[in-house]
């Protein structure tokens, strides 16, 4: 690229403060109207998103009030970038009688740091910290950074991505010396496979994570010939039984929808197994179930049996009451764990009780059904002269 036919190094006064500001300048016209960062009239600094100095107090006092004073004249861009170098140094750049925030040679940055700032930007970008980092930490910017960096040795500079790994090594070895013992134990009891246990880890478990090695508890046991085995899969109890099966007669075995699985008494852990092996040769009730009361209504009834005789006895279906029982559901054939407490209102002295079906109850007082619920609700205090008796 030709160099230009004039290039100089000026000075520009700022009359109304009193304040400088030196730069060099390469131009074919030498009444060009530049007083410096790029300002040739005021419409140019008013359309400027510069947060510099300089431009600032353009905007501020008017092009008019700064005047240009020619320092030097040059044959090379190289030479004047040299000699604004040497006049613009750290000492010109931290006295408050100047507009220059950077120190010669290198442009503007848009931020005025100290030597001090200076010192401890390096050192954070020596020791590995990402620009990303830097910029957040000591509210810099780009220009700084290169400003800071480019006149410096660098080549000893820590490796962003080596410490990066190493960081990220002694922060999965510190989860893993705080964590490991509970998660070994929920791994080994089947609790939480390896997958749920990624979940809540820092970093994805490898071949060599702290759970290699570890075995995880049998899935089921099963009483055969006398003997109690262990296996995790149908094939594996196929092989002790010889017979075929499907993975949801074990579970439902478990859960007492069943009380053996081809003849074979099976359960999750050995006690429970223990418990059914002694029910089964005392001819004891094997539901855990067993003893446990539900209500029809108001009226009490006692499971002494097994479920499936229960069920059939008092014609419910056999899974709804399941569910009933271990709370995915509230009732089945209107059994309830909980004995259901009737709503009661008073009129004039008289308690009625709401028993049966609530519209026929409000349709033999005249209640209208949306005040009834509005009643319970608290939206009104009485409903056709019926209100809440809380006795």
């Amino acid at each position: 690229m030709a160099e230009k036919k004039y290039i100089f190094t000026y000075q520009t006064l700022c009359s109304a403060t009193g304040r400088t500001y030196i730069g060099y300048h390469s131009t074919n016209n030498i009444n060009d109207g530049y007083i410096g960062c790029g300002v040739t009239s005021l419409a140019y600094a008013n359309a400027s998103r510069s947060v510099s100095h300089f431009i600032r107090a353009v905007k501020k006092y008017g092009y008019e009030n700064f005047k240009v004073q020619i320092l030097s004249f040059f044959d090379t861009l190289k030479e004047a970038k040299e000699e604004e170098k040497f006049l613009v140094d750290r000492n010109w750049v931290d006295s408050k009688d100047n507009y220059n925030i950077a120190e010669g040679g290198f442009g503007g940055s848009g931020k005025s740091t100290t030597i001090k700032q200076d010192e401890a930007i390096f050192k954070d970008f020596m020791s590995g910290m990402s620009k990303k980092d830097i910029f957040k930490k000591h509210n810099t910017t780009h220009g700084v950074l290169w400003r800071i960096t480019s006149c410096r040795d660098v080549s000893n500079r820590i490796n962003p991505a080596d410490l990066f790994i190493k960081n990220r090594k002694a922060t999965r070895d510190k989860w893993i010396e705080e964590n490991k013992d509970f998660y070994i134990k929920e791994y080994k009891s089947r609790r939480m496979s390896k997958a749920d246990i990624n979940e809540f880890t820092p970093f994805w478990l490898f071949k060599n994570d702290f759970l290699k090695g570890i075995k995880q508890n049998p899935n089921y046991f099963i009483y055969h010939n006398d003997k109690v085995k262990s296996f995790n899969s149908v094939i594996e109890f196929k092989k002790i039984t010889g017979e075929d099966t499907f993975i949801q007669e074990f579970s439902r075995c478990d859960r007492e929808l069943t009380a053996t699985v081809k003849g074979f008494i099976i359960a999750k852990s050995k006690e429970r197994l223990e418990k059914k092996i002694d029910a089964i040769k005392n001819k004891k009730p094997t539901s855990k179930y067993t003893g446990t009361v539900v209500f029809l209504g108001n009226t009490p009834y006692t499971i002494e049996s097994s479920l499936d005789e229960f069920c059939k006895n008092h014609n419910v279906n056999r899974t709804s009451f399941g569910m009933m029982l271990n709370g995915t559901s509230k009732s089945a054939g209107g059994f309830v764990l909980v004995k259901k407490k009737h709503r009661k209102l008073i009129k004039n002295n008289e308690i009625a009780e709401v028993i049966g079906e609530v519209k026929s109850f409000c349709k033999d007082r005249d209640i209208p059904l949306s005040s009834y619920y509005a009643l319970w609700d608290g939206r009104m205090k009485q409903a056709n002269g019926y209100s809440i008796y809380n006795g």
